[in-house]
C-alpha cells in the first residue's frame, strides 16, 4: 500500500486502537514489585445508542537500580465516536509525560563500594507528547469507501545531562585551567574539589498531517 511509504517495502504494521463501539466495560489493574516498582492501569468503555467512548490511561515508575535512575511513566488515550447507517466518525486524544533517569558508566573502584553510585548527576530526560485526530469512514455506494483523517501532534523532550569537564584548578591559583591553556573558569574551591558542568538540550516538534483514500 502506497500510504505507507516507500520505507514500508517489507511490509508494513497497522494498529487499529480501541473504542467504544469495539470494548465495552471497565478494567482496574494494580502491580507492586521490588525497588519502588508501581504500575496502575484503567480503561473504559461504554456505547449509548450511536454514540460510543472509551478511555485507558495508565501510570507506572520505579525508583531504579542505580541512584537517580529512577521512571515515570503517565499516559492517557480518549476516543468519542459517532456511527451512523453509512459512515462512523471519531475523534481521539493521546497524552504523554514521561521523565526517565539515566545512569552513565561509573569507575569500577567506585561501584565496588556501593553497587548503585554513580558518578555523575543529573542525567535525566523528559518526554511529553500531545496528539489530537479526527477521523472517519464512509461507505458512499456498495462498493465505494470514503476515508479521512487529520491529526495534529505536538513533542517536547528536554535533556539534562551532567558531565566531568577538563578543567584542572590547582590549590593557590586564581583560575582553572585544561591542556589548551584555557583559562576563563575563576578558582572559586581553591582547588578542593572537581568540577563539572551539565549541558541541557530541548527538542520540539509540531507536526500536521491528513490522510484521504477512496477504496473500490
Amino acid at each position: 500500500n502506497p500510504l505507507f511509504g516507500l520505507n514500508a517495502i517489507g511490509g508494513a504494521v497497522t494498529l487499529d486502537m480501541k473504542t467504544g463501539f469495539t470494548w465495552q466495560g471497565f478494567e482496574l489493574d494494580g502491580r507492586f514489585g521490588s525497588r519502588g516498582r508501581r504500575q496502575a492501569s484503567m480503561q473504559h468503555g461504554l456505547i449509548s445508542g450511536p454514540f460510543a467512548t472509551y478511555m485507558a490511561m495508565e501510570a507506572l515508575g520505579d525508583d531504579g537500580y542505580r541512584q537517580f535512575s529512577g521512571a515515570h511513566v503517565k499516559r492517557f488515550y480518549g476516543d468519542v465516536g459517532y456511527r451512523g447507517e453509512s459512515g462512523e466518525i471519531h475523534a481521539n486524544v493521546t497524552l504523554a509525560n514521561n521523565k526517565f533517569g539515566v545512569s552513565g558508566p561509573a569507575p569500577v573502584d567506585l561501584t565496588n563500594l556501593d553497587e548503585s553510585a554513580v558518578f555523575t548527576t543529573p542525567q535525566t530526560i523528559k518526554n511529553t507528547l500531545s496528539m489530537f485526530d479526527i477521523n472517519g469512514v464512509f461507505q458512499a455506494t456498495p462498493t465505494w469507501k470514503l476515508f479521512g483523517d487529520i491529526h495534529y501532534r505536538a513533542f517536547d523532550q528536554a535533556r539534562v545531562d551532567g558531565n566531568t569537564t577538563e578543567f584542572e584548578c590547582e590549590e593557590g591559583e586564581e583560575f582553572c585551567e585544561t591542556d589548551a591553556g584555557d583559562t576563563n573558569i575563576p578558582n572559586f574551591f581553591n582547588g578542593q574539589v572537581a568540577l563539572g558542568a551539565v549541558d541541557r538540550t530541548w527538542t520540539r516538534s509540531r507536526t500536521v498531517g491528513g490522510t484521504v483514500q477512496a477504496t473500490n
